[in-house]
């Protein structure tokens, strides 16, 4: 008894004592820690993008176009919009009209693709490119028109041109995209596009068209050609 009373008690006031100890070091410790942490200097923000951006293009027409963005700046004797095509050349655009959120510029169809990748190019950077897609404009043309009525029947062959001079800097001219047969009138006869070549050709193959009526027949019908309207490429403005 004596012996559990004398050792028992000491025991428990000095295990209370090493555990107040231990609890005042860790909340020490704990302490320590958010000081030092709060003395770390706070990360520098990241800095904003500089130099022009895009942010949408808008075709208003065939060849016009209205970029939107921002730090564009003031149009300058080296600042240009670049056309990167899909395939074909890269070109800087004629400028209409130049500020710091717009630019109003030409993006001509150049027969390279129905898309192009442009660039600002701005006293204060050059921006990321952005894709547009170009606005084809296209027209038809009467190739040829054959009637055909003979009592003893009658059949042929017609081969119709349809290659086009390049068109020079600036101007536009024709690209043969495509070509169709409308039959007018007809009475036992036919008439069929039997080759034509691969749209948008440089040099291109002649359309040919066969028909034929039997006796007392007729064959009566046009062929026409769709045209899509390009611009020559001009040297001074390759990239």
């Amino acid at each position: 008894m004596l012996g559990t009373t004398i050792f028992g008690s000491p025991m428990r006031s000095g295990g209370a004592s090493v555990a107040a100890g231990r609890g005042l070091a860790w909340r020490s410790l704990m302490l320590l820690i958010a000081m030092l942490i709060s003395l770390q200097p706070l990360a520098a923000p990241a800095p904003a993008t500089s130099g022009p951006h895009i942010t949408t293009i808008g075709v208003e027409s065939a060849d016009r176009i209205v970029i939107q963005g921002r730090d564009f700046g003031r149009a300058c004797p080296h600042c240009e919009v670049t056309a990167d095509y899909e395939h074909g050349p890269k070109i800087a655009l004629m400028i209409e009209d130049w500020s710091d959120h717009t630019i109003i510029a030409r993006l001509p169809d150049l027969n390279a693709g129905d898309t192009a990748q442009l660039q600002v190019r701005a006293a204060g950077g050059i921006s990321l490119p952005a894709a547009v897609h170009l606005r084809i404009e296209t027209e038809k043309r009467l190739l040829v028109h054959q009637r055909s009525a003979r009592k003893v029947g009658d059949k042929g062959e017609l081969s119709v041109a349809v290659s086009q001079a390049p068109a020079r800097c600036a101007h536009r001219s024709p690209v043969f995209a495509g070509a169709e047969l409308r039959v007018r009138a007809r009475r036992f006869g036919e008439a069929e596009i039997v080759s034509q070549p691969q749209p948008y050709c440089q040099d291109c193959k002649p359309v040919v068209v066969r028909w034929y009526h039997e006796p007392t027949g007729q064959i009566d019908f046009e062929v026409l050609g769709t045209f899509r309207l390009v611009e020559g490429v001009c040297a001074a403005r390759m990239r």
